[in-house]
């Protein structure tokens, strides 16, 4: 049998660099652009000489409400580090009270003295917590409270 050979047929040859192309040669009209000027700035108004104050002293009542807040929240943390260091320090009484026991009646008295101080500790704690949480959100506010109604008093008469 006699086999088939596929026939190739020829292509167009590849331009190349020294084939230049022809391109359009046709003018393009850019439109022009009209020129527009900025409206004037306007003149501040005299009765307000320098409105920026305001802003300085609501910043500076915003750093001084920071600052205060930090302090109290420090204050926070040095009372619950308190409590817990208290927590240990009873945990670790009971525990060692709780080893040298002979009766179950020892035991339980133990235990339940252990739980009346715990519970007494956390009460306690839970009072000066709040005491300190209270008396620093409200000291940090006043700045905050004191500016705004100077700035309030500012605006109405300026």
């Amino acid at each position: 049998m006699s086999e088939v050979k596929p026939t190739r047929t020829p292509r167009a040859a590849p331009t190349t660099a020294s084939q230049p192309t022809e391109l359009p040669t046709q003018a393009v009209e850019t439109p022009e652009i009209p020129r527009v000027s900025a409206p004037p700035i306007p003149a501040m108004p005299s009765p307000i000489q320098n409105p920026y104050p305001l802003g300085f002293d609501a910043v500076a009542a915003l750093c001084e409400t920071q600052a205060t807040l930090m302090r109290g929240a420090e204050a926070l943390a040095d009372e619950m580090s308190g409590l817990i260091r208290a927590g240990i320090a009873t945990t670790t009484a009971s525990a060692a009270a709780l080893l040298g026991v002979k009766t179950l009646t020892e035991a339980i008295e133990i235990q339940t003295d252990f739980a009346r101080r715990g519970v007494d500790t956390m009460l306690a704690g839970a009072t000066k917590v709040s005491g300190i949480g209270a008396k620093f959100v409200a000291d940090a506010f006043k700045p905050l409270l004191g500016g705004l109604g100077d700035s309030r008093m500012g605006a109405r008469t300026g």
